[in-house]
């Protein structure tokens, strides 16, 4: 256990309180400007012993010359208290700063020092603002889809339905393969779920709400449409305890109790449903 009197409380409970005032206002950013909203916002230079602090805020579109940075005033606006802390904000949007990114990164170096993300829109940002803020979305190798119900499947055979249709529409779901076949008909994957724009491993509990799950246990499984338009036919599914795969899967979260549901799935020739 950690000796308490090691740790630094009153810097601790400092950063909490300051970091509580820089969410109230970038909640308030949120809504500012309907037609470019909220982006990121990334407290920078953090320090809890200075007066000042300083947040870069970017919203959307690419309107604006470089980035701008706003007088400096008192971050207990909402109170009218004109005292310390005190916040300066530097704010751009997104396609100027993805320009400067490109053209002089080492000019936003400051912006990386001492830094944390307080909010972001990953739908948004730029991949490029996205590597430099290390704004991670989703473990290496995800790939997001969409359930096809086995009636759905054979309506598409018959020129009834589309499953194209189905990549207009936001993903139900995303795996991570674990395993794959030599020739590529078999594979394994963890299931993930997006939660607060993130994709986290989904728990066993989870799974039981989906129709995907239920359909199985009638012995009607479905398939799985991936991005890119692969489609699967989903095999059986498995809870298996296996504590090394957030480090080997290099994945967002660790569930509790190192339970993943993890799906079996079996590749639908193209020749299938191409005709779809």
């Amino acid at each position: 256990m950690a000796n308490l009197g090691s740790l630094d409380l009153r810097s601790l409970g400092g950063e909490a309180r300051l970091r509580a005032l820089l969410e109230d206002l970038v909640h308030y950013y949120i809504g500012l400007y309907p037609q470019s909203p909220l982006a990121l916002a990334v407290w920078f230079d953090k320090s809890v012993e200075r007066p000042d602090q300083n947040l870069l805020v970017l919203f959307g579109g690419s309107q604006g010359r470089g980035i701008q940075v706003t007088a400096r005033e008192s971050l207990r606006w909402k109170t009218g208290v004109e005292g310390p802390p005190f916040l300066e904000v530097h704010s751009s949007s997104v396609g100027q700063f993805t320009e400067i990114l490109r053209d002089d990164t080492e000019s936003l170096a400051r912006y990386l020092n001492r830094s944390e993300v307080l909010y972001f829109d990953a739908h948004l940002l730029t991949e490029e603002i996205k590597l430099f803020f290390n704004v991670i979305t989703a473990p290496s190798g995800l790939v997001r889809g969409w359930y096809v119900p086995r009636d759905s499947y054979e309506r598409s055979l018959k020129k009834e339905y589309s499953l194209r249709s189905l990549e207009a529409t936001r993903p139900e779901f995303g795996i991570v393969k674990t395993e794959e076949s030599p020739d590529f008909a078999y594979a394994k994957g963890l299931l993930h779920l997006e939660v607060n724009q993130r994709w986290l491993p989904m728990s066993p509990a989870a799974l039981r709400i989906y129709s995907w799950y239920s359909d199985w246990q009638s012995q009607q499984p479905g398939f799985f449409l991936l991005e890119g338009g692969a489609l699967y036919e989903i095999l059986k599914f498995e809870v298996r305890t296996a504590p090394q795969y957030p480090d080997r899967f290099q994945l967002l979260d660790r569930l509790p109790d190192d339970r993943y549901p993890e799906v079996y799935l079996r590749a639908v020739p193209a020749t299938d449903y191409a005709a779809a």
